[in-house]
């Protein structure tokens, strides 16, 4: 009895450790996204003004 009670105590720390890492990285991939949205709006910005300058060259 104190066998499977020790296994059972071993299996919850295990998991336990697993899903504080996998939600903190979740909340960590989720504040880190509005930083990547604004990053693709930044480049589709410039890519539109290097676009504009390359037809008035032209």
């Amino acid at each position: 009895m104190k066998k499977v009670r020790i296994v059972h105590f071993w299996i919850g720390v295990i998991v336990s450790v697993f899903l504080l890492i996998e939600s903190t990285t979740g909340i960590i991939l989720y504040f880190n996204k509005g930083g990547e949205e604004k990053g693709r709006l930044r480049n589709k910005r410039k890519m539109r003004k290097r676009k504009e300058k390359v037809s008035m060259a032209i």
